[in-house]
């Protein structure tokens, strides 16, 4: 377990490496700067530049800039002055963390028990029903949902606040937004996984014993069953952790999404592979438990 571990976080740290290297070049092979505007003078963009150290070769600007990463200062926003992206990331990042907790939550809770009945109920009326929903709500874009759940909940009937994050109730839309999608894809996962292993020798012998169907259910099909969507689960919860971009814009939600989406508007170019590494290492690291917990519900699995 240990060696699997410690190559698993040096692989991590190489990829963490490259990504922060094809994001600081591509960064900087874009025509322009984030300080060249209609009303910024030549002085003003080179005094900027000078401060910022971007009038110094490239390849010291990507020496100086891998110098501070190791030691997790991810630098200076250029547009947000007197703020740092360590500080940004730490204030945005719990807004986004906690819509998308909820949202997670919803996605595990609802999803998974709806695609074991629809696996139990095979080719009857309520699994097609279960079916069409989730075929439909994986086709369905979530800031399509996001528009009718504030048109209809928030602005046609009035039961749910619209905007920010100030009150449990402002939680409900956004995440059911983020939720949607998810959800159906976790019920139909769910729902093949499970009518796979139900078909499985070992269930036909321990149903042959005379099992309860809860037994078979619970200690022989689920644990099996389940290891798809726990597959699912590590770059989805890096995903919706880090903020649907749409869904904070949509609801004004002052999360990371947001943030991002203005970053790259602006060209702020800290902020933006700030954002992105910061991505990266928390989807590394929901692999990495994902890979873990392969171990724990599988007792099978073993890691060299």
């Amino acid at each position: 377990m240990a060696k699997f571990v410690i190559r698993r976080v040096l692989a991590a740290l190489l990829t963490l490496f490259v990504i922060a290297t094809i994001t600081f070049f591509l960064m900087n092979m874009i025509p322009g700067g984030p300080f060249n505007t209609e009303r910024a003078s030549a002085s003003t963009v080179a005094m900027m530049e000078s401060k910022y150290g971007l009038d110094k070769p490239l390849l010291e600007q990507y020496w100086m800039y891998l110098k501070r990463l190791v030691q997790f200062d991810l630098g200076d926003s250029y547009k947000r002055i007197g703020f740092s992206v360590n500080q940004i990331l730490g204030e945005k990042f719990p807004v986004s963390a906690g819509v998308g907790a909820v949202a997670i939550l919803l996605s595990v809770l609802i999803g998974i028990p709806v695609g074991i009945i629809a696996a139990f109920r095979h080719n009857k009326p309520l699994d097609r029903i279960v079916m069409f929903i989730a075929n439909l709500g994986i086709a369905v874009p979530n800031f399509v949902m996001a528009t009718a759940l504030l048109f209809f909940f928030g602005v046609h009937l009035g039961w749910l606040p619209t905007l920010g994050l100030k009150s449990w109730q402002h939680y409900i839309m956004p995440s059911l937004a983020l939720s949607f999608n998810p959800m159906c894809y976790i019920a139909r996962l769910m729902r093949s996984s499970m009518l796979d292993v139900l078909r499985q020798d070992y269930i036909r012998t321990a149903r042959a014993k005379g099992m309860k169907e809860k037994t078979v259910l619970f200690k022989h099909a689920l644990r099996n069953a389940v290891l798809p969507v726990v597959t699912y689960l590590g770059p989805l919860t890096a995903g919706i952790l880090t903020g649907g971009f749409v869904i904070e814009k949509i609801f004004t939600i002052p999360g990371m999404g947001k943030f991002f989406v203005e970053s790259i508007n602006n060209r702020d170019y800290p902020l933006i592979m700030g954002v992105t590494i910061f991505y990266s290492a928390l989807l590394v690291l929901m692999n990495l438990i994902v890979d873990l917990l392969y171990g724990v519900i599988d007792r099978r699995i073993k890691y060299e």
